[in-house]
């Protein structure tokens, strides 16, 4: 009986939290390398009650092919309000070390970037508004943009649209496609040297109210 009633105290603790969710939507994506499947991608966004939105991205990969071996736990949180992005957090565990990649933002467009990755580590500032990034790209086409934020790289993809209606992003010589169909991503390629990575939605919008 105490137990029923502090899970009810916990319950509706929750529902009175300015943090609790309002609402969330979940898409769940495929990984494929070389024709195999090696892991998945589930998007959040959450709606919060403050007005301001959370995305999330979990990211569960192991590729052991002939020429290229990852094993990678991937981790986005970024939070937006309705002027853009206020804040992103990455954390990376991979087969080679652990990488990470905060950004913060200040005043006005300026944002404070702290980034240990795989072949640089730096701290800087950004003086550009985020209005799209990585992880909000999944649950909004990116319309009337030139750039997407990329969490981890702490930097900026450059985005075009191709004839076909797609979306073609460049960043460091390497190139990614996005698909879209009715606003929802339906499928992004990664090419580089090594391979190329196809991710796809396999399980439609999820609203949790």
């Amino acid at each position: 009986m105490l137990l029923k009633i502090s899970l009810a105290i916990s319950f509706l603790i929750g529902l009175l939290s300015p943090n609790a969710p309002l609402a969330e939507e979940s898409r769940r994506y495929n990984v494929e390398v070389s024709g195999f499947n090696v892991g998945e991608i589930v998007a959040k966004k959450i709606h919060l009650p403050n007005g301001q939105i959370n995305y999330k991205l979990i990211t569960n990969v192991k590729v052991n092919l002939l020429l290229y071996k990852l094993d990678l736990n991937y981790d986005v949180h970024t939070v937006f309000d309705q002027k853009g992005m206020v804040s992103s957090y990455v954390k990376i565990k991979s087969n080679d070390d652990n990488y990470f990649t905060t950004t913060q933002k200040k005043t006005g467009n300026l944002y404070w970037i702290d980034s240990k990755q795989e072949k640089i580590t730096f701290t800087k500032n950004l003086d550009q508004l985020i209005s799209c990034t990585s992880s909000s790209m999944y649950f909004e086409e990116p319309k009337n943009q030139s750039h997407i934020y990329a969490e981890y790289f702490g930097d900026f993809i450059s985005l075009s649209k191709n004839p076909d209606g797609s979306y073609k992003g460049i960043y460091d010589n390497k190139e990614e496609k996005y698909i879209y169909k009715n606003n929802i991503l339906m499928k992004m390629v990664k090419k580089n040297n090594l391979k190329t990575m196809i991710i796809t939605l396999i399980e439609p919008q999820l609203i949790k109210k």
